[in-house]
């Protein structure tokens, strides 16, 4: 850490794969930068491409996926799967990853982002849009995880809900899971303050 990096495990997607946890370490500017762009609670639905370091090849035989833009260069595809930050300093403390090679099925909780907040009714009269679940909790295709489930909320009104039936899906998530496949799952409430 005194170094600007922190420490991070690399988890393999299945056990099955004879490659066990891989410990690493990221740079601090690099895993703020991430999680900035794309906000906390989108990161864990964004592919990382990890570049491995020369020299690395026995902890890395079986779980790099593709050639590099550099030549020679190795690459690991990964999804954040937990992190921790400092309660004073909000620095990040830790990163856990899981590896998530092109082409398989992976498990990920996609939020849900919401749109339309300037022209809901409900909105403009003193409501507050209270989220109870703001995600859903899916098995998505590694090539095409989406960033989030967008809603538009323009046309809600007072004592609405947003359920999981309300929701419109990309055709790479493949199925639900958990609470997620019960559609009538409230993920949002429109209340008035």
């Amino acid at each position: 850490r005194a170094q600007g990096l922190v420490p991070a495990v690399l988890m393999p997607i299945r056990d099955t794969q004879g490659v066990g946890t891989i410990h690493l370490s990221l740079k601090d500017a690099e895993i703020e930068r991430l999680l900035r762009r794309h906000t906390s609670e989108y990161a864990k639905s964004r592919l990382i491409r990890l570049v491995v370091p020369e020299g690395a090849g026995d902890l890395f035989r079986g779980c790099t996926d593709t050639e590099g833009e550099r030549e020679g260069e190795r690459v690991c595809h990964a999804i954040i799967r937990s992190f921790s930050f400092h309660p004073v300093t909000s620095q990040c403390l830790n990163v856990s990853l899981q590896r998530c090679p092109p082409g398989h099925a992976v498990k990920v909780r996609v939020p849900v982002s919401i749109i339309g907040q300037d022209a809901c009714p409900a909105l403009k009269r003193n409501g507050y849009l209270y989220p109870v679940r703001p995600f859903v909790d899916c098995v998505v295709s590694s090539d095409d995880i989406p960033a989030s489930i967008e809603y538009d909320v323009s046309k809600m009104n007072i004592g609405n809900s947003v359920r999981i039936r309300d929701l419109e899906f990309q055709d790479s998530i493949t199925r639900l899971l958990g609470k997620s496949t019960d559609p009538a799952e409230t993920l949002y409430k429109m209340s008035k303050l």
